[in-house]
């Protein structure tokens, strides 16, 4: 069942965070007609489509969707392909990595663990966890990052 209040959070602390990375990454890359009002779109839509999807289809599959409908967000708010679209959300994921990594290192943050080589990773109190460095704990990883901002 989906949280109405959570999605709510989610769409106020997306439009905050990711709304502004997603419009700089996609003036860098697209130009002109990534609006900051489009990626404020990109991101409700995406929120609210996320968690209708996260309530139906769960898994690998249930991200893969989830990556797939982000994706055609982008290309039809910044009006671009397939391959463009799919470059500025990876861009603009690896950029709010490097934010959580930089916010987990200031402070904020604290229970997010994943073990990689017997390498711990501490960033945030989410529940996703992978006891093994495997393509589904890092696609987790993944995913948690690129979702920090909802």
């Amino acid at each position: 069942m989906v949280n109405i209040v959570a999605v709510i959070v989610e769409i106020i602390v997306g439009v905050i965070i990711l709304a502004p990375v997603l419009w700089l990454v996609g003036r860098a890359m697209v130009g002109k007609t990534a609006s900051l009002m489009h990626s404020v779109w990109i991101v409700v839509l995406g929120v609210i489509i996320n968690a209708v999807l996260g309530a139906l289809v769960q898994g690998l599959l249930g991200l893969l969707i989830t990556l797939v409908v982000w994706i055609a967000l982008i290309k039809h708010f910044f009006k671009t392909g397939w391959g463009k679209a799919a470059i500025v959300g990876i861009v603009a994921t690896v950029v709010l990595a490097v934010i959580a990594i930089v916010l987990a290192l200031i402070g904020f943050g604290g229970n997010y663990r994943t073990r990689c080589s017997g390498v711990a990773v501490v960033i945030d109190s989410r529940h996703y966890s992978s006891n093994k460095c495997d393509i589904v704990g890092l696609t987790r990883l993944f995913s948690w990052i690129y979702q920090l901002s909802l």
